[in-house]
């Protein structure tokens, strides 16, 4: 099996759950996937040892998943970027990172979206077709996605020694993902 993006949107999902109980249902209607997807996305998590099953139980590795949007994602899901556009702002032109990284005067990388405020570079969407309307309404999903955003772009650019792509798993390991 081929891990495809939506299964990392998923995992992070997970994540941001900590230990509390999840349906697919439920996890499809966050995440604007339908709940084949999710249950789709699992098995791929299990098969590719970022996730265990334990039961009708899945939960997250955590070591496994940090390493790999530390130094995996960038590599195998590899972003095109399109022509100027109006958008939302993204990677490290979005919060949290916008805060954290020294901005260039390049165009921000930009999701299209024909209300966007800001004018930049298209950026595809993030994992999966419905998965920017999915995190609209979950604050923790939505600041974690930058990083890993950050983590597919190769955004090198810092003032706080953040050079690398670790960033983009520093939120499962420092607990950014945790709240809800």
């Amino acid at each position: 099996m081929i891990l495809k993006p939506q299964d990392l949107l998923v995992l992070l999902k997970l994540v941001t759950l900590g230990g509390a109980r999840w349906s697919y249902n439920g996890l499809a209607t966050d995440l604007g996937m339908s709940p084949s997807e999710v249950h789709a996305a699992m098995t791929r998590a299990v098969a590719a040892r970022l996730a265990v099953s334990k039961g009708d139980v899945v939960a997250p590795v955590l070591t496994a998943l940090t390493e790999f949007l530390a130094h995996g994602g960038q590599y195998a899901f590899v972003p095109d970027r399109g022509a100027l556009t109006r958008g939302m702002p993204t990677a490290h032109a979005a919060l949290p990172l916008r805060n954290e990284l020294a901005q260039s005067s390049d165009p921000s990388p930009v999701w299209p979206d024909p209300e966007g405020e800001v004018r930049g570079l298209a950026f595809p969407p993030p994992v999966h077709g419905g998965s920017q309307g999915g995190t609209q309404g979950s604050e923790t999903l939505r600041a974690s996605g930058p990083h890993g955003r950050r983590a597919r772009g190769r955004y090198p650019r810092t003032d706080r020694g953040l050079a690398t792509p670790r960033e983009a798993a520093a939120g499962v390991r420092c607990g950014r993902l945790n709240r809800i």
